[in-house]
């Protein structure tokens, strides 16, 4: 691309993005937040405060971050109630381990859920009570 183009294609850019700049300039909005930072300006300048001492003094991270937001609440939580029980979080249990014995073939088969290839082939050729007649053994986890 030539010089000449390329200085063409950056002036369309900036055209562009200056229209986009005069049109947020114009939101009733952005007037409105513009209003407020200067109202805050004006309020910190009067008590001789900067605003990182403003965000300290309310405890406001400038980008907070998620975790810690939740262990704070999680914290004032357990502080609010002394005599609340903490609830424990357990691990799902596995499903049990059955074992089928397809009489017609003397294949046996472990699984632990029906979506195992050969039990769904079983299923789909002889039925599913067919099948389930076939379980000999069920090991609880």
């Amino acid at each position: 691309m030539s010089a000449l183009a390329e200085f063409k294609a950056a002036e369309r850019a900036l055209a562009i993005q200056y229209r986009a700049f005069e049109e947020m300039k114009q939101n009733p909005e952005f007037k409105k937040a513009l209003e407020f930072e200067a109202a805050l300006d004006v309020f910190l300048a009067k008590h001789k405060m900067s605003k990182s001492a403003l965000y300290e003094l309310l405890a406001f991270d400038v980008e907070p971050d998620s975790k810690a937001v939740a262990k704070t609440a999680a914290k004032s939580a357990d502080k609010a109630d002394p005599n609340r029980v903490k609830r424990t979080y357990t691990r799902k249990t596995h499903y049990p381990l059955r074992t089928y014995m397809n009489p017609h073939t003397g294949e046996e088969l472990q699984i632990r859920m029906a979506t195992n290839a050969t039990y769904t082939g079983w299923v789909a050729q002889y039925g599913k009570d067919v099948v389930a007649s076939w379980l000999t053994h069920t090991e609880a986890v």
